[in-house]
């Protein structure tokens, strides 16, 4: 009876194997609170956002800065561009 217990127990999450599943779904969880986000479902509750500040913010702030690498990458293209019409020019 005593060892029912106990593995009920550790399989509903208090112990480590449970600890790390539920950890797991917790992070499934806020991955697609996150996706639904993106999607342009911005009301969220204020523990969703919570959990998005926590988690999700080093996600978004990584495509933030995936953003920012395309742009300046854009951008040095087309200076590149001027200063061979301007050198073609000046020629």
């Amino acid at each position: 009876m005593e060892y029912r217990k106990k593995e009920k127990r550790r399989n509903e999450g208090y112990g480590r194997i449970g600890k790390e599943r539920r950890k797991e779904e917790g992070n499934k969880e806020i991955d697609r609170k996150l996706e639904r986000w993106k999607d342009g479902n911005k009301k969220l509750s204020k523990s969703v956002d919570k959990e998005i500040s926590k988690y999700g913010n080093m996600q978004i702030r990584k495509q933030g800065n995936k953003k920012t690498e395309e742009r300046k990458l854009k951008n040095k293209e087309l200076d590149q561009q001027v200063n061979m019409e301007i050198k073609g020019l000046g020629k």
